[in-house]
């Protein structure tokens, strides 16, 4: 008898993984189109701080799209956004549109991070640092932010970056390898550049920056229930003109990245659905009640990720359950055949 060793199932299949050359090129071209067509706030005058924070906003949602579900998916979830993402913004959710891009940012460089465990090439560790010390400068540092008027809302914000930061971590922990290099690197880009962009606000400003105080998370609460009353969460750019149709997707999108987040898991790969759910949910649930919900650049591309995940998911799971399923791992029983001359 022979025995057949199958291996792991699905460890990082390169046909699982698709590359992320053409993407990349084509978001190039959407963002140079973007940035030269309509400046600013894709709608107004010419301003850096106006065009980098939502580039990078675009850039962001498009990526966590086609991370799962292709083109199609990213091309659906860049014109949802665009129509959710208003051209005119009040004066407090435009002052927080850098710390919304940082956190939007910081999840995509946790998603990237995270899949290139056990993955071969060293270029896309490059491009994620210098993702990470782009977000370091300007959200652990704090260099070239506006001070934020709905400093609640700014706070609770910055600790959604701390949650995706360190579960970014902890989540391609999980994925397959067998080189330390991958763990030692996702640490460093994770954990290891926010913690330099605090200590280098120590060293020349002489404090540190505070996103961890205040919150006022104990109100939060109370902040749903008057919104709920009011009906002003409907006002919310998250959602769109149905509300509770886009409740409804909503909510399915983030039953969909728990369901894909486990089944990523069991196929030996980070579970990077998981940072999805746990920054949808977290960003839904600060600020939907806020009156910054009205014009939220993070709530428009959750609101539009989301939905479009949850459909998106669907059929792929539909697609995935109809397909032939690789052989289980573990050892298979061949027959021996004699050798004849």
């Amino acid at each position: 008898m022979v025995k057949i060793d199958t291996g792991p199932r699905c460890m990082n299949d390169r046909h699982t993984d698709r590359t992320p050359l053409v993407a990349m090129i084509a978001l190039g071209g959407v963002l140079a189109w973007l940035a030269i067509s309509r400046p600013g706030n894709l709608g107004g005058e010419l301003s850096a701080s106006k065009i980098i924070p939502t580039l990078a906003a675009i850039a962001a949602v498009c990526y966590g799209s086609w991370r799962f579900h292709s083109y199609i998916a990213a091309l659906a979830t860049l014109i949802l956004f665009r129509y959710l993402d208003p051209t005119e913004p009040n004066r407090v959710a435009f002052l927080e549109r850098g710390t919304d891009a940082s956190l939007l940012v910081t999840l995509w460089i946790g998603m990237i991070a995270a899949t290139r465990q056990g993955r071969q090439g060293n270029p896309p560790w490059l491009v994620v640092l210098l993702l990470s010390a782009g977000v370091s400068l300007f959200a652990w540092y704090g260099y070239g932010l506006p001070t934020a008027e709905d400093t609640i809302s700014s706070e609770r914000m910055s600790h959604l970056m701390i949650a995706v930061t360190l579960l970014a971590y902890f989540v391609g922990y999980l994925g397959v390898t067998e080189k330390r290099s991958d763990r030692f690197k996702l640490l460093g880009i994770t954990v290891g550049v926010p913690i330099a962009g605090l200590i280098a606000a120590k060293l020349i400003r002489g404090e540190w920056p505070q996103p961890w105080s205040g919150g006022d998370w104990g109100q939060l609460l109370n902040e749903w229930k008057d919104a709920i009353d009011r009906g002003s969460w409907k006002e919310g750019v998250w959602c769109w003109p149905l509300p509770w149709a886009c409740v409804l997707l909503i909510l399915f999108g983030l039953w969909r990245t728990l369901a894909r987040g486990r089944k990523e898991y069991q196929l030996g790969r980070a579970p990077v659905a998981w940072l999805l759910f746990i920054a949808g949910c977290g960003s839904i649930l600060a600020l939907g009640a806020r009156p910054i919900a009205t014009d939220s650049l993070l709530l428009a591309a959750i609101g539009a990720i989301l939905s479009v995940f949850g459909i998106a998911d669907f059929i792929r799971s539909v697609v995935e359950r109809i397909a032939l399923e690789p052989p289980e791992s573990g050892s298979s029983v061949a027959p021996s055949v004699p050798y004849k001359k």
